[in-house]
């Protein structure tokens, strides 16, 4: 009568399912840490980009006075959409609003244009604190 020898290699199905288990946790972990670096990363890039767009306003200011009336102003002050900081800035993402001496539209008088605000949401990050720069 022959018996089974190889009886005692290789792994029982429970410690296969404990090491997937192990496996899968480690994974969701992964995931979740990846997911709040990206939305990190997001912030920092917007929050650079406003950085670098009230530096540039704050030469326009120094130039002529006062600050673009628009957006559009604004994007053709950085260079148009064919620099970095122009075309991140041209996305729909970015706000900008500027306003007059008592907080209203500079309207047809642009010398009055001595105060802006640029916001970003903070839903693009997932989060609920929101990039807003205000001079």
């Amino acid at each position: 009568m022959k018996t089974f020898q190889g009886r005692g290699k290789g792994f029982t199905i429970v410690e296969l399912l404990v090491v997937i288990a192990v496996i899968g946790i480690l994974a969701g972990i992964g995931i979740v840490s990846y997911s709040g670096s990206q939305n990190r990363a997001k912030k920092a890039n917007y929050s650079a980009t406003v950085q670098q767009v009230k530096l540039k306003l704050g030469e326009h200011f120094t130039d002529t006075n006062r600050y673009p009336v628009n957006k559009a102003a604004v994007i053709t002050y950085l260079g148009g959409t064919t620099t970095d900081i122009g075309e991140e800035f041209n996305k729909s993402d970015y706000t900008y609003a500027v306003t007059n001496t008592t907080g209203g539209s500079c309207g047809s008088v642009p010398a009055t244009c001595v105060r802006y605000t640029i916001s970003v949401p903070a839903s693009l990050w997932n989060s609920t604190d929101s990039i807003s720069e205000t001079q």
